[in-house]
């Protein structure tokens, strides 16, 4: 099985998501002299390169939440096996992270989980780091 590879960034100009391909591009001046720092780029399903905010780059795991919603780093999910425990979710969140060779899923600050199909069959993303920093003083 093979998942595919793609990242997302915000965009420095507009502060809009961007999905595809991640690239990192230093600009050279003779072909030694560095001229300009690395630059991140997310080429967009349109082959346009759009130069994004590093800080917010994550990659796609491969995986999707009970509602069908892509799961990338640094999303924010809840995780609820029955109706009644939606109305405390909030006290639940997960945040999605990568740690060298496979995506987790970190309940609390101390505790990290293999992200794998069971659990996304039962997470719900809900925001990510970037648009929804309140939601990480939720996690204790």
């Amino acid at each position: 099985m093979t998942r595919e590879i793609k990242f997302r960034g915000k965009r420095v100009d507009t502060g809009e998501w961007v999905y595809g391909f991640y690239r990192q591009c230093t600009i050279y001046k003779n072909c030694n002299k560095c001229i300009d720092h690395i630059n991140h780029f997310i080429d967009n399903k349109y082959g346009v390169s759009e130069f994004v905010d590093e800080s917010t780059v994550g990659q796609y795991t491969g995986l999707k939440d009970k509602n069908g919603t892509e799961i990338y780093e640094g999303d924010i999910a809840t995780i609820a096996r029955k109706p009644e425990e939606q109305i405390k979710k909030i006290k639940n969140l997960w945040v999605i992270q990568y740690s060298g060779w496979k995506f987790n899923a970190q309940p609390n600050r101390e505790t990290l989980k293999p992200l794998g199909c069971t659990y996304a069959q039962v997470l719900e993303v809900i925001g990510n780091m970037h648009d929804n920093p309140e939601l990480l003083k939720e996690i204790k």
